[in-house]
């Protein structure tokens, strides 16, 4: 409340003072207060402004992390289908050779291996699309927390600011 005042601050002060409505310990105790209380929102603004780059630097490793698993997914969609075909392509029928029964084998092999591969890097991508998702959410409240903490911190800043000539008269005073 006292902040939306702003520049008249100080002269509401000087005027107390002058009306001897406030005293000069009681009025620098005050200042002390509000003083403190800008300390702390500046220590609570750099607080919100170093969750906001670690909320940001998260975001950005899991997006990068969520690329890549899509790129696997996507390879992996084209491996299984290349293994599909070569299962199919690699069946025998009855007087099979040896060999080529061991070949088909092993085609059926490869393929159920990229099939397990495809699932896997398929949940992978969704959990790390979910957990960009997350991730964004959080960089969103971060943000919104940083910018309420900067303007309270603003404020208590400017009302300090206000107040110096207050405390330029009283220091004046005392030497006078």
């Amino acid at each position: 409340r006292v902040a939306s005042v702003g520049p008249a601050v100080p002269k509401m002060m000087v005027h107390l003072y002058d009306k001897d409505i406030v005293e000069e310990d009681v009025a620098l105790a005050w200042l002390a207060k509000h003083t403190s209380a800008n300390d702390a929102a500046q220590k609570t603004m750099e607080a919100a402004k170093a969750a906001y780059e670690t909320a940001v630097a998260d975001y950005e490793d899991v997006s990068k992390a969520e690329a890549q698993a899509k790129e696997v997914s996507e390879h992996a969609v084209i491996d299984g289908r290349a293994a599909k075909r070569a299962a199919e392509n690699s069946k025998c029928g009855g007087g099979a050779t040896a060999d080529e029964e061991a070949w088909e084998k092993e085609c059926n092999q490869k393929h159920r291996v990229a099939i397990k591969h495809e699932e896997q890097s398929k949940q992978r991508a969704a959990a790390l699309q979910k957990q960009k998702q997350e991730k964004h959410q959080e960089k969103l409240k971060a943000t919104a927390t940083m910018e309420e903490e900067s303007k309270a911190a603003k404020s208590l800043g400017g009302l300090e600011a206000a107040l110096k000539p207050f405390v330029d008269f009283l220091n004046q005073d005392d030497s006078d």
